[in-house]
């Protein structure tokens, strides 16, 4: 999985969280180790370097990640960008949650590294 097929499936959470269900159901075992490590990738963006946001860093900057690529692209462009908490703006839809969720249905274990072979009959 590409940079992206991942943006898309998260900008896909922001109006069809069900279709991002359906969509995750369908990626590969490789797909879903890939988009939990980009979402890794993503949050080490974020955190800790020049992103300073008072609070609970990973929480916001899991709310970034979960508000699409424009406004992720924004955030790591201008880091003194501020969220507007107070706005209810924020989408509460989790697609790593829904990868993790899949994973661990599929494999009965959590999402390999990436240098680890697939578990046994991984499609």
């Amino acid at each position: 999985m590409d940079a992206n097929a991942f943006w898309e499936l998260v900008d896909l959470g922001l109006h069809d969280p069900e279709g991002v269900k359906r969509r995750v159901e369908a990626l590969s075992e490789q797909e879903l180790v890939d988009f939990y490590w980009l979402h890794q990738d993503h949050l080490d963006q974020l955190l800790p370097g020049d992103f300073d946001y008072p609070g609970h860093h990973q929480d916001v900057a899991l709310c970034v990640i979960r508000n699409g690529r424009r406004y992720f692209e924004e955030i790591v462009v201008d880091p003194e960008h501020r969220l507007p908490l107070d706005s209810g703006g924020f989408n509460g839809f989790s697609v790593v949650g829904v990868v993790l969720d899949v994973y661990e249905a599929r494999y009965g274990d959590v999402i390999r590294d990436q240098d680890e072979p697939p578990p046994p009959g991984a499609r």
